[in-house]
């Protein structure tokens, strides 16, 4: 696996088509949200292989709700956030992302709103970067 690696979560979204108050990544899904299960899976993984990497998710859309939840649930991970004013898609999010990172080296991209997501799927993906 690679020495250092950035995980990135695009959790931005206004998730206009599910028309509910809260951003997508905070969508209520089997008593959790969205972001919730795929943190979950991160976090997981970052436990199970001692491995401790620095965890970005990009907040646009409502961000304050995010930011609160996550500092909230999981105060104790390495997570910071990056702003993307304009939610103007996915490639403007990671430009956004790339543009305010500071030490860059790999980086996983992942969407913070498939919870479907597992600690299998994030193995496999970065065992490519060995």
């Amino acid at each position: 696996m690679a020495d250092k690696i950035n995980i990135v979560l695009l959790a931005a979204g206004k998730g206009t088509r599910l028309n509910m108050d809260v951003p997508k990544p905070l969508c209520p899904f089997m008593g959790k949200t969205l972001l919730d299960f795929v943190l979950k899976e991160v976090t997981e993984f970052c436990h199970e292989e001692n491995f401790d990497p620095q965890i970005d998710l990009i907040v646009g859309h409502q961000k304050e709700l995010i930011e609160a939840h996550v500092s909230k649930n999981y105060s104790s991970e390495n997570i910071s956030f990056v702003h993307q004013e304009q939610q103007l898609g996915t490639g403007h999010a990671v430009k956004v992302y790339l543009q305010q990172a500071k030490k860059l080296s790999n980086i996983l991209i992942m969407m913070g709103d498939a919870p479907f997501i597992s600690i299998i799927d994030i193995k496999k993906v970065l065992k490519q970067l060995k």
